[in-house]
């Protein structure tokens, strides 16, 4: 059994379903859940398979595929989850990337007891708490989770950047031709994403470059003594 995940809300940006909400709020792609009349619903990645139809992912929430190895169709199935998941570091299947999604990494043990726990909670209602299944899967857990984040992310902004390119490659083709390219709404949502993370990083270079100079204009009381 493989357990599966997306972490990064901005997977819904390749979802057309969310795009109008999208573009009304950009803000919202770093969301995992949305209103729907006042209730909170969480995002929800669908992907397209020829052999299991489609497929959805709750933002976070684990998807168990396949059962115990040993035969042909757990193999099959576990070949899908390769694909899906782009394999243990998600870099080996580009077709993917856009719906982020990442292999827990679990053993058989530990992602058995997941389902489990995730199978209780739906029949109850509840949200699954998977801290109650002692501390040796929980803290498995937390160590998978963590990583899949990464991968997740990576795998999203691969594609993000992958389109930017595109659309950077086209607009100067068409401004060649005195044309304007009208940017999609995937292209546009993909700009803005790269947009905020420039912020974020110009935001950390100038943090960074005032605190490495203010001791240079500033007094400190018991300065350390040469040599130490």
């Amino acid at each position: 059994m493989r357990l599966l995940v997306v972490t990064c809300p901005i997977a819904q940006i390749f979802q057309e379903n969310y795009h109008s909400r999208l573009i009304d709020n950009p803000a919202s792609i770093y969301e995992s859940d949305y209103l729907v009349d006042g209730v909170k619903k969480p995002v929800e990645i669908v992907v397209p398979t020829n052999s299991m139809g489609p497929l959805t992912f709750r933002m976070g929430i684990p998807f168990p595929i396949g059962g115990k190895k040993g035969t042909d169709k757990s193999l099959d199935i576990l070949a899908i989850a390769n694909w899906l998941s782009g394999g243990d570091d998600g870099g080996r299947n580009n077709e993917t990337d856009c719906y982020g999604i990442a292999d827990l990494g679990l053993d058989d043990a530990a992602a058995t007891a997941l389902v489990e726990e995730l199978m209780i909670a739906g029949i109850s209602g509840k949200k699954a708490n998977f801290a109650a299944l002692g501390a040796d899967v929980s803290s498995k857990m937390k160590e998978a989770m963590a990583r899949a984040e990464i991968i997740s992310k990576d795998r999203i902004m691969r594609t993000v950047n992958d389109i930017h390119r595109n659309y950077e490659s086209q607009r100067r083709v068409c401004e060649g031709k005195n044309e304007t390219y009208h940017p999609s709404r995937v292209e546009w949502l993909c700009r803005y994403v790269l947009r905020e993370q420039v912020k974020e990083r110009e935001d950390r270079q100038n943090l960074f470059k005032k605190n490495f100079e203010e001791p240079l204009s500033t007094s400190f009381e018991g300065v350390p003594q040469s040599g130490q």
